[in-house]
């Protein structure tokens, strides 16, 4: 807030916060004037780097600037350039801020060569709300206009706001990002009195399609002063946009019971439904659960992509067993989103066939010892094999002694037909 001379010092602070789920590293800063420079210059460094910024972790940090004799009276943006690292991949955002900038000498030097001091009007100071403005979704921007002269007022004040996007080919171009919402893309004052300000809030659609950036809003003034003198001049205000990001899932089919030990398969399609990339996408199993993969790596998506999740796990405990499966991933400005999906299984004693007799049950203490559920399943078991083993070798002794018996026989045989 407020205006500033030439060689006048003002800052700018902000918090930078990591809503990852992992440290961010490298953690670089740069400002600068936005556009063609030279106007607003750094009186601090201009660049700060950060080693690490944990998960949830936040840092304030300042800069300070100051306006140069080449600063013509009006408002400059302040572009802030933030760069970092998650594992091996490189993630950047910018942000703007403005400032009001009055140059006294120069407006002097003006009148000295006999050049009419103007009546300028400047964005003061402006807003979005919400700071972040979300593709498809409406946002409210809100201005305040300033006159900077100090005896001059102005009239028959219009304003209007456009936007033109470059695209892929430097002929072709595009305004449509920004729609007004419930009013008209023009608005008008009667007059404004020098060092007077008026405001203006308007509500705009962004639409659906609008990439993931930073896009130029440009301010249009057309005004008159006292004799009647026309004048045009143009404001430039940055608005971040951030595109959704969405992932859908198939139906997920889980059990509402299942025996301890039993291994339950879960198999599902994973979509991309939203408009940008989503990257470092995996799948979590939490819970009471016993599972080999507890988190499967799926890895990169593109918009329109799909792919697939198979795995399995088993429960823990008699009753009820919580358990989540989370889908993970990271937008384009590397925020980490979760969609987590809770299920409820009961989980039940494993079966036992009792068909095989008294001598085949399981004694519930050993030595004073109590054995637990899958002890005695394993006891069981043991048992069960056991008792083959012994059948096997019984029935293989047999038949070889049968044999054995047989092959005598016919020796016996031979030596009578000899004789």
């Amino acid at each position: 807030n407020g205006t500033y001379e030439v060689n006048q010092n003002f800052d700018v602070t902000f918090s930078i916060k990591n809503y990852g789920n992992g440290p961010a590293e490298n953690l670089t800063i740069t400002a600068s004037e936005f556009g063609e420079g030279g106007n607003i210059v750094p009186k601090s460094n201009s660049t700060v780097l950060t080693k690490e910024l944990a998960a949830g972790e936040f840092e304030n940090y300042k800069f300070t600037f100051a306006p140069t004799g080449n600063a013509s009276s009006r408002n400059y943006t302040i572009e802030f350039n933030v760069e970092y690292k998650i594992g091996s991949k490189d993630y950047s955002f910018k942000h703007y801020a403005g400032v009001n900038v009055i140059n006294s000498k120069k407006d002097k030097e003006e009148d000295k060569d006999d050049k009419e001091s103007k009546p300028k009007i400047i964005v003061s100071e402006y807003k979005c709300d919400p700071v972040i403005v979300m593709a498809g979704q409406n946002f409210d921007l809100s201005m305040t206009f300033l006159n900077t002269h100090s005896q001059k007022a102005v009239k028959n004040v219009k304003m209007f706001l456009t936007m033109v996007e470059e695209t892929s080919s430097e002929n072709d171009k595009s305004g449509n990002v920004f729609t007004p919402v419930d009013s008209s893309n023009t608005f008008y004052y009667d007059s404004i009195p020098s060092k007077g300000t008026v405001s203006k809030t308007m509500t705009l659609y962004t639409v659906p399609s609008a990439q993931p950036k930073t896009y130029t809003l440009t301010v249009n003034f057309e005004y008159e002063d006292d004799e009647g003198n026309e004048y045009t001049s143009t404001e430039l205000l940055g608005i971040n946009v951030k595109q959704i990001s969405q992932v859908e899932t198939g139906e997920i089919f889980i059990p509402d019971s299942s025996e301890i030990g039993m291994p339950i398969s879960v198999y599902f399609d994973i979509y991309n439904t939203g408009k940008t990339d989503i990257s470092n996408l995996k799948v979590l199993i939490e819970g009471d659960v016993d599972t080999q993969n507890k988190s499967t790596y799926i890895g990169n998506c593109e918009p329109g992509d799909n792919s697939y999740y198979e795995g399995s796990f088993s429960v823990l405990n008699i009753g009820a067993n919580n358990i989540k499966v989370i889908i993970s991933y990271e937008d384009p400005s590397g925020e980490v989103i979760q969609n987590t999906n809770e299920y409820t299984i009961n989980g039940m004693e494993p079966f036992v066939d009792d068909s095989m007799g008294d001598d085949m049950n399981i004694p519930e203490e050993n030595n004073g010892i109590n054995l637990s559920t899958k002890a005695k399943v394993a006891i069981g078991l043991g048992i069960v094999a056991g008792v083959a083993i012994i059948v096997g070798i019984v029935i293989y002794l047999k038949k070889k002694k049968a044999n054995k018996f047989i092959q005598e026989d016919m020796e016996g045989t031979d030596e009578d037909e000899q004789l």
